[in-house]
């Protein structure tokens, strides 16, 4: 009987510190934009979506703030798989359905050690679609709960956490309009309330869906 109790509370303790290794918090970017577009400047795309970015995360929500004009931020909760944006317009928030497909994979690359970042080991991840390349770079020290990202399916996020079983700690993107290189500048482990996700009291809802 004593045995079967000690197995019962190894087996217990074993899964919350398996649970405990998901990564809570805050990560810290600065972007940086390279225009293929004639008449407009890297400085211009970077004034329009922002070059720093604030991502927080907790089990199946996270949120990003930016500095940009046109984007503010960006807020997905997984009990809704929906996402939020905030732009301009500070009194309403737009919102698609995550499941919804925007691109379609066409091929894949993994390169083991590709970069150091922040002290991290990374692993680089390429995604490349009808429209462009995503290129993540990710270290296996901060997982995340990738069944958790599993409905979102929108900007192949649920592909790359499937693959990854991590956040990123860099992205380049390459567009038609233009190359960005998102990379983080810090690293801070935070205990977040569940309310920290919540949608802001008195703010308006709008569909973006067609």
């Amino acid at each position: 009987m004593q045995r079967i109790l000690f197995l019962f509370v190894f087996v217990l303790v074993c899964a919350t510190r398996s649970q405990a290794q998901y990564f809570e918090g805050k990560i810290a970017y600065v972007s940086k934009y390279t225009s293929k577009v004639d008449g407009v400047t890297d400085a211009q795309f970077g004034t329009l979506y922002g070059t720093l970015q604030q991502f927080y995360i907790k089990d199946g929500n996270y949120k990003y703030s930016y500095n940009g004009i046109s984007r503010r931020m960006q807020l997905y909760r997984g009990q809704e798989n929906r996402l939020y944006f905030l732009t301009s317009k500070p009194d309403t928030l737009f919102y698609v359905d995550a499941s919804r497909m925007t691109d379609t994979i066409e091929q894949v690359t993994r390169i083991p050690g590709a970069a150091t970042i922040l002290g991290y080991n990374c692993d680089a991840l390429t995604f490349r679609t009808r429209h462009g390349a995503t290129t993540y770079y990710y270290s296996a020290q901060l997982k995340l709960d990738a069944s958790k990202f599993a409905g979102h399916t929108s900007n192949n996020w649920a592909a790359y956490c499937e693959q990854s079983g991590a956040v990123p700690l860099k992205i380049v993107q390459e567009v038609n309009d233009y190359k960005v290189e998102t990379t983080a500048t810090q690293v801070m482990p935070l205990s977040l309330q569940e309310t920290f996700f919540q949608i802001p009291a008195r703010t308006m809802l709008q569909s973006v869906m067609p």
